[in-house]
């Protein structure tokens, strides 16, 4: 919700997170039903747990991470619709 918040900063606009069922999942964005299955046990599991943090993403290319606000600015294009 805090990111989705932070999207539509970004691009002016209020956007509303909705939440649906895990059927609606398997059968609308997640075929095959086994990877649905998988994805939503593993997202259930951290629901109010904090994300975790590490250094990979500084290793990897040698550069700090961005904020996800500044991620968003930079992406806000996408996110636009025409």
């Amino acid at each position: 919700r805090e990111q989705l918040a932070i999207i539509g900063e970004t691009i002016g606009r209020t956007l509303v997170f909705e939440e649906v069922s895990s059927a609606v999942v398997r059968r609308e964005l997640l075929p095959p039903a086994w990877l649905a299955d998988m994805l939503l046990s593993a997202y259930g599991a951290a629901v109010d747990l904090p994300a975790l943090v590490t250094s990979t993403i500084a290793e990897v290319p040698g550069a700090p991470a961005r904020r996800f606000r500044q991620w968003a600015s930079d992406h806000a294009a996408y996110f636009m619709t025409s």
